[in-house]
């Protein structure tokens, strides 16, 4: 995790974490001696060596339970999966995880898993956006420590929230603290602490275009460094920006097209359709900016999608209205809670296995019922035939 945070080449964070979590076996003893090795899982992630990633974390939440380390041991692992999640731009699974870790941790005495999911939870409640969600969730922290990793995690999010907000002189400085608390611990890497992409174009709002492109240079240098597409395609998105450079994005978009990052994927499309159209080539703009707000839709990221609307209506086509019934309608959550609920399982039931209150379990079953056109959990196995994702039972 040290080497994913000082941006060490991903290839070898990712050699070093597999040697770290060992075979099945040598894992199982570890999980079952209370050392999940969940650092080592999340560097993976960010790696981008997900190969049997799932089956390790799932042999994690097995362990946990069997040991029941609820407070701390599943607390961690939903974090984890949540940090993961809002990488790949999964924000239903994002707000998911993050929203049960923050309630196992409510009632717990550890205030870093606390923090942790209060800022991954205002991550991804900002990224749905409801800001005002996000800045309650981020309100809700432990007192920081003098500093810290999520100490300066939660100073880049409200950044992150000012710069949403409009409020570019806010973020800026937001951010620069966030990057003051980073740098003391020697976390340079972009993918674990964005406050250069929030700086670099809070910045550019305020008129500070050199320091902008210094910011957006070191942003660059620090994702090279580490070297996965993600990194590289999300720095080379903000340099452009920064710069006004289109051949820049247009390269973002194609390094980001082979990335797992989807949610950044379909920024760099948003942003190449909406430079294309101010370029005077709206005709041109509309294959990105339609392919960027399906993108967006799938991630779970109204903002993004309203944003493409508005940019392919300025560009002269007649998008059609985004999807807001049937199975493509669904959110990964509502899917996978639609799915137990076919199974014959009760509310508290799938409450229970996933982590999730029961208010939270009605709440998507309601939207469920009102997208699928069903009035009664017996017609759901029959609606839900199509779908070609499925959950363990």
């Amino acid at each position: 995790m040290v080497a994913c945070t000082a941006a060490f080449p991903a290839a070898g964070t990712a050699a070093t974490a597999r040697l770290a979590i060992g075979d099945l076996e040598d894992h199982r003893a570890a999980i079952a001696e209370g050392f999940p090795l969940l650092p080592a899982l999340l560097a993976l992630g960010l790696a981008g060596d997900v190969d049997g990633l799932e089956e390790r974390l799932a042999l994690v939440e097995d362990g946990v339970r069997r040991r029941g380390a609820i407070a701390l041991g599943l607390c961690v692992l939903l974090c984890t999966r949540a940090a993961l999640d809002l990488h790949e731009g999964a924000i239903d699974g994002a707000l998911a995880h993050a929203s049960a870790a923050a309630e196992v941790s409510a009632e717990s005495q550890f205030s870093v898993p606390r923090a942790q999911s209060l800022v991954l939870l205002a991550a991804a409640l900002r990224e749905r956006g409801d800001l005002h969600a996000a800045e309650l969730a981020l309100a809700d922290r432990p007192p920081d420590a003098a500093g810290g990793m999520w100490a300066a995690a939660a100073r880049g999010e409200r950044a992150a929230l000012a710069l949403a907000r409009g409020d570019a002189a806010t973020a800026t400085q937001e951010a620069l603290a966030a990057g003051d608390l980073a740098d003391r611990i020697g976390v340079v890497n972009p993918v674990i602490a964005p406050w250069r992409s929030v700086a670099a174009r809070a910045l550019k709002a305020c008129g500070e275009d050199d320091r902008a492109a210094a910011l957006s240079t070191e942003l660059l240098a620090h994702a090279r460094a580490f070297g996965t597409s993600a990194a590289i395609g999300s720095a080379l998105r903000v340099h452009a920006l920064v710069l006004d450079e289109l051949e820049l994005l247009e390269q973002a978009e194609r390094t980001l097209a082979g990335a797992r990052a989807r949610l950044e994927h379909a920024r760099a499309l948003i942003d190449l359709g909406a430079a294309l159209r101010r370029d005077g080539r709206r005709v041109r703009a509309r294959d990105p900016l339609f392919a960027g707000m399906d993108q967006a839709r799938r991630c779970g990221s109204p903002p993004l999608v309203e944003r493409a609307l508005t940019e392919l209506r300025a560009a002269g086509a007649r998008p059609r209205t985004v999807v807001r019934s049937g199975l493509d309608a669904l959110t990964p959550s509502e899917l996978r809670i639609a799915q137990h609920a076919a199974r014959g399982h009760t509310n508290r039931e799938i409450a229970a296995e996933l982590f999730v209150t029961k208010a939270t379990v009605e709440t998507h079953l309601r939207s469920v019922f009102r997208k699928l056109d069903v009035s009664a959990r017996a017609e759901l196995g029959e609606r839900l035939a199509g779908s070609t994702t499925s959950f363990p039972p």
